[in-house]
């Protein structure tokens, strides 16, 4: 019986170490990219790095992207050994953007990962009445930087998508009938930091059943010794 409760608790500790996050991959664009074993990572398109330390939450240097919606893409491969991915990073809206109200508009900051649109942010450091304070956002994280003195507002963003294959594509770009793009407007991401859950060979979980049934059993276990006293 004790054998049977160890072994049942060892399959439910084996499963909650599963779910555990995995860092894949991780960039502050100051020369510290790191990757997992096994993990290809590469940059390309609009790769350019500015520094500011005077954006709240932004340090040293950061991927600055002042173009005409060109993207800004991280490809990863190795990852056949994940289910899911989870995409994480600072955004800085920079520059004079006028959301989805105001003159021109609209702008939209886009994130795609294999082509799929995963996220879609506005805001309005110019003209227009609306900003996307979602989830993350640090409210008071403004600050007039850069070279035109507009109010730069900076969020956490977090995404995540299942994976179908062994590497994935996420690509950042700006969007927008009213984007302008140049010392305009444009957008700065910091911080980027991509985790994966381990993909679980079939049988090797057990059911949430089972792990009920371990904590029965467990209680049952407690019980017995209480009584042998």
């Amino acid at each position: 019986m004790t054998k049977t409760l160890i072994a049942l608790a060892l399959m439910a500790g084996a499963a909650a170490a599963q779910a555990a996050p995995i860092t894949l991959f991780s960039d502050n664009f100051d020369g510290a990219q790191t990757t997992a074993a096994g993990v290809t990572a590469a940059w390309s398109g609009i790769t350019t790095t500015g520094s500011g330390g005077a954006m709240v939450g932004f340090s040293g240097n950061f991927l600055w992207n002042k173009s005409m919606r060109q993207a800004s893409t991280l490809t990863l491969g190795g990852l056949s050994g994940y289910s899911n991915i989870n995409v994480a990073f600072r955004l800085a809206f920079v520059d004079s953007w006028d959301g989805t109200t105001g003159s021109p508009a609209p702008d939209y900051f886009n994130l795609s990962i294999d082509g799929d649109g995963v996220l879609q942010l506005t805001c309005n450091n110019a003209s227009g009445a609306f900003c996307d304070n979602g989830p993350g956002t640090n409210a008071s994280a403004f600050a007039n930087v850069f070279n035109s003195g507009w109010a730069e507002l900076t969020r956490d963003v977090a995404v995540s998508r299942a994976l179908t294959g062994a590497s994935a594509s996420i690509t950042f770009t700006a969007a927008g009938a009213g984007w302008q793009a140049g010392d305009d407007e444009s957008w700065a991401i910091d911080n980027v930091v991509v985790t994966g859950e381990a993909r679980t060979p079939t049988g090797n979980v057990p059911e949430p059943g089972a792990l009920a049934l371990v904590g029965i059993a467990l209680a049952g276990l407690a019980l017995t010794r209480r009584r042998a006293r």
